[in-house]
């Protein structure tokens, strides 16, 4: 195991895991006493207390058990990552303290749960009493291996899942996060603007998509992972999909929702393009989703609910007969669908500081489908739009 010390950051980088520690316990608190601490394993959580993302492109990676997790104790926290990623995590780590396993090396047989493993457990053991204490976990990324191993070490171990609550704690960015937000949806813009320029007839679905891709790592100077849909022609009344091997045509309406991670935070935007110039139905089309999105930009400020916002936009529309079969946005930050999303059902209101994504859409199966969707932060003065690309059609 290898030690590192980070840089100096800016005071809410270095403070933002106390705050979510502390919203952890606070949902933790009854029975007979606090979290001891807590053991974050979820991508998104980690990245959030920590800065670092890892490389996801290739999905699991192959060599390592997880590609990170975090350990938050009342006044001290930890950073592991598997030891190819310790330079990376080095330079991005938020956390007090850093510490890498030993994931793979060519020499000798693959041990990395059992180096994870060792290395949560002295830590563990650093902390808590010779019982086990209470131990706050993310049930649903926690590996069952490593959770029979703490609980075969600390027989009468607690282990309390914080997953829901720590999802709403991250959902309020502090203004350093909002920061790399911008920046997030700043490439997404131009990522939108490439869109425009480079669609023309023969040009195929996947060679635009691979363009748009180049652009937002020629800003960016290095690998970003996308998420997101790239279609044309009838097929955007579908809502959305990968990009395929067809070729565009003249007047085809091109669908680009487009989700880069920046710096480990996520943007999501989408917009709709014509190639060549747009016919009068296609302008009144986007009109009209354009009138319903400023509508619910209007509406966005602490204490509105989702469910006020998801209704306000489906209703705009059906007064021109149109609905959509989607949800009408979410929050984004560490993860792709932060909370909260703006669907029927979410009543818990917005708060200053929440990052949001607003996405009404139309579709008619045969013409096709435009949605506009933008990035919006959640102020007590009216939000603030984090989108700058064109709302036109081109």
């Amino acid at each position: 195991m290898t030690a590192h010390s980070p840089e100096p950051r800016p005071a809410e980088d270095a403070t933002r895991w106390r705050r979510l520690f502390e919203a952890a316990v606070e949902a933790a608190v009854g029975g007979e006493r606090r979290l001891d601490g807590l053991l974050l394993t979820g991508e998104g959580d980690v990245a959030a207390v920590s800065g670092f993302g890892p490389a996801i492109e290739v999905g699991a990676n192959p060599f390592a058990w997880l590609n990170g997790a975090a350990l938050l104790w009342p006044d001290d926290a930890l950073l592991v990552v598997p030891n190819l990623d310790a330079g990376a995590a080095a330079a991005a780590n938020l956390l007090p303290r850093l510490e890498s396993y030993e994931g793979y090396r060519y020499e000798a047989p693959f041990a990395h749960r059992a180096n994870l493993s060792a290395l949560v457990l002295a830590e563990l053991t650093a902390h808590l009493p010779a019982r086990g204490g209470r131990l706050g976990i993310d049930a649903a990324t926690l590996p069952f291996a490593l959770a029979e191993a703490i609980r075969e070490r600390f027989p009468g171990m607690v282990l309390v899942d914080v997953t829901e609550r720590l999802a709403w704690a991250r959902a309020v960015k502090d203004e350093a996060e909002i920061a790399r937000l911008r920046r997030s949806f700043a490439v997404a813009d131009a990522m939108h603007s490439a869109v425009r320029a480079l669609v023309r007839p023969g040009l195929r679905e996947i060679e635009l998509w691979s363009a748009v891709k180049g652009v937002a790592e020629r800003e960016v100077g290095e690998r970003v992972p996308l998420y997101g849909d790239l279609l044309a022609g009838p097929r955007t009344a579908e809502s959305g999909g990968f990009p395929g091997d067809r070729p565009l045509e003249a007047g085809d309406l091109v669908m680009a929702d487009l989700v880069p991670r920046v710096a480990a935070y996520w943007a999501d935007t989408c917009s709709a393009t014509v190639v060549g110039e747009p016919d009068a139905e296609q302008g009144r089309v986007s009109g009209l989703v354009r009138e319903a999105l400023a509508r619910g930009i209007e509406a966005v400020r602490p204490g509105v609910t989702p469910a006020e916002l998801d209704a306000l936009l489906r209703r705009e529309l059906a007064r021109h007969g149109f609905t959509y079969p989607h949800h009408s946005g979410h929050g984004v930050g560490t993860t792709l669908h932060d909370e909260p999303r703006i669907v029927p059902y979410e009543r818990r209101p917005l708060a200053a500081g929440m990052v949001i994504t607003l996405e009404p859409g139309a579709y008619l199966d045969g013409w096709g489908g435009i949605r506009w969707e933008v990035g919006l932060v959640v102020r007590d003065g009216g939000p603030e739009v984090l989108s700058g690309f064109s709302l036109d059609l081109g």
